[in-house]
């Protein structure tokens, strides 16, 4: 029982769904929970939708998990690669999701993506850009 609700409190997800959050969620069923979620020092307030992902393996680099920007959020994106000294970006995309990532002026991620992914087919509809 004690196991249980030490499981339970693990997975809160009180920052996410706070009131002023749920418009920085590309999808409102994705949230981090409080436990693992990357914390930005600078900016205007601390949250993004991003988790670090650790345990994998012992040799496995530490990784994050986050959604694509949305145009409100670019900043915050950019300023998580920048904090946590990203190396390098993975985007995991179908090719209808790619297909979406808006191209227009201030587009957050598409210039950059046109510019520097490679697509690499792991799947019959899956599509990874690197």
């Amino acid at each position: 029982e004690l196991q249980e609700q030490q499981e339970k409190d693990a997975r809160q997800l009180s920052i996410a769904i706070a009131r002023c959050y749920t418009m920085k969620n590309r999808h409102q069923d994705v949230m981090p929970y409080d436990l693992n979620r990357v914390v930005l020092q600078s900016g205007k307030d601390d949250y993004i939708n991003a988790s670090y992902v650790e345990e994998l393996s012992p040799y496995c680099p530490r990784l994050i998990a986050t959604q694509a920007p949305l145009t409100g959020t670019a900043a915050d994106f950019w300023l998580m690669v920048y904090e946590q000294k990203v190396s390098l970006v993975v985007m995991l995309v179908s090719e209808q999701e790619l297909e979406k990532v808006p191209t227009g002026p201030g587009s957050p991620i598409r210039p950059w993506l046109l510019e520097t992914h490679k697509l690499v087919q792991c799947g019959k509809s899956d599509l990874v850009s690197l």
